[in-house]
């Protein structure tokens, strides 16, 4: 099995995420509507792009050339910049009306790093800035059982034309709160595989180490319809405040 290119990852996560439009309006609704936002993990742009249009002056900051180009190949507004970087070491000369971590970014972010990251934002908001983090409910994942066997997720027509069928097993490890994926990409006789370790942060390790760093939440929602979070949801949604 050959190893999935950072250029090839590109197009296959736009192709994948293409269809993911639910956060939008709901990230419109909890974010100034004017105003510098930064957002952290921007990837391909999948977000930078409506918030944009929508009026907010938008900063994407990610460590991958193949995705920030692929962000750059969009029809961007000019209210755009993306910048290489380490988002968990932020350094930046701009403060910020708000700061944003979208869909499941966060979960990339090991334990012991999470103060750092929390640091890095604080020093980059405005006072009574934001903070808005969209990731699944960590306790669903902290539920997943490891699989030994391939599983089919989707099948899909990439912008290059290939025709891929995604497969994924995982491995979960209770102790690290980290669930290791295997990914498995068909294309025709060929196959390509990639990896990724999502680390699963409870609620309140989030909303502790948050509040060291003046980061206090205001709102915790369970979807993008703002039912509020519970156990249950499929969704944990954070939405926090920096402190004067």
């Amino acid at each position: 099995m050959k190893q999935l290119l950072p250029a090839q990852a590109a197009i296959y996560y736009d192709a994948i995420h293409r269809e993911l439009q639910d956060d939008i309006p709901f990230l419109l609704s909890v974010l100034p509507e004017a105003g510098r936002v930064v957002e952290l993990g921007s990837g391909t742009g999948r977000v930078l792009v409506p918030l944009a249009t929508a009026g907010l002056t938008m900063t994407g900051i990610d460590n991958d050339e193949a995705m920030l180009a692929r962000a750059a190949a969009r029809p961007n507004p000019a209210t755009i910049t993306s910048i290489k970087q380490n988002f968990i070491s932020l350094a930046l000369p701009t403060l910020f009306d708000a700061a944003l971590i979208s869909h499941n970014t966060v979960m990339h972010v090991p334990d012991t790093q999470l103060n750092k990251l929390f640091q890095g934002i604080a020093a980059h908001l405005l006072p009574d800035g934001r903070l808005i983090i969209d990731t699944l409910n960590p306790l669903l994942m902290m539920a997943l059982d490891s699989t030994e066997q391939w599983e089919e997720e989707r099948t899909f027509t990439a912008d290059n034309g290939d025709e891929v069928t995604q497969f994924s097993r995982y491995t979960v490890d209770e102790q690290q709160q980290i669930v290791h994926v295997a990914w498995r990409y068909d294309v025709g006789r060929d196959s390509f595989s990639a990896v990724t370790d999502y680390h699963y942060h409870l609620p309140h390790t989030l909303q502790m180490m948050m509040h060291q760093h003046g980061l206090i939440w205001e709102a915790t929602y369970g979807d993008y319809d703002k039912t509020p979070y519970t156990d249950d949801s499929d969704l944990l949604l954070i939405v926090a405040r920096k402190t004067a």
